[in-house]
């Protein structure tokens, strides 16, 4: 009979039990936040095929990463995300970390510095118009039964008074992404 082949997930599991990679997130979240949150990381794992075929360092380098800024892997929380990429030099694929946009709205209020954060789909029926001496945008009317959603928007207002709105189409975002996300065009995101 031959040996079991160990995957990549499988090396993955044993590299986050290691006392040494145990002790790097309790320095970070302490003994009961570190063994959750690798547990959360080893989940979030086990359910992406993708991410099972990532280097296990580049996982827990990302992982740490998150932790440090206190944002859960948890893709049901949507608040980092490690996403694989192709790393053609080193000819393998590693995992990179990008903050989900909720991620950047919990950053952003734990510094206590914003007074109004919003942001949120415009659909038919609904109209949106940039004051371009402001650079805030305003939004009329209501959206009508099952409207199609024609882009988003984002607005904050700081405590000091400074705020700020940007909004794109549904069109301006597809082609920032193409534009600027090496994933944007592969499996991941458009399901090709």
């Amino acid at each position: 009979m031959g040996t079991a082949i160990t995957t990549t997930y499988d090396s993955t599991k044993e590299m986050f039990r290691r006392i040494d990679v145990m002790d790097r997130f309790a320095q970070i979240l302490g003994q009961r936040g570190a063994r959750q949150y690798i547990g959360s990381v080893l989940m979030a794992v086990a359910f992406s095929p993708e991410l099972q075929t990532c280097t296990g360092e580049s996982i827990l380098r990302c992982s740490l990463r998150a932790a440090s800024l206190e944002l859960s892997c948890d893709p049901a929380l949507h608040q980092a995300q490690l996403v694989p990429f192709n790393n053609r030099k080193a000819g393998r694929k590693e995992a990179q970390l990008i903050i989900h946009y909720l991620g950047l709205v919990n950053l952003a209020q734990r510094t206590d510095k914003y007074r109004h954060i919003n942001y949120g789909p415009i659909k038919e029926g609904m109209t949106i118009t940039p004051n371009y001496l402001t650079g805030i945008h305003t939004i009329t009317g209501a959206p009508i039964k099952d409207a199609k959603t024609l882009g988003y928007f984002a607005y904050f207002q700081m405590k000091n008074g400074f705020e700020k709105s940007e909004y794109m189409t549904i069109e301006e975002i597809h082609d920032h992404a193409s534009t600027f996300s090496p994933s944007y065009n592969t499996s991941i995101v458009t399901g090709k």
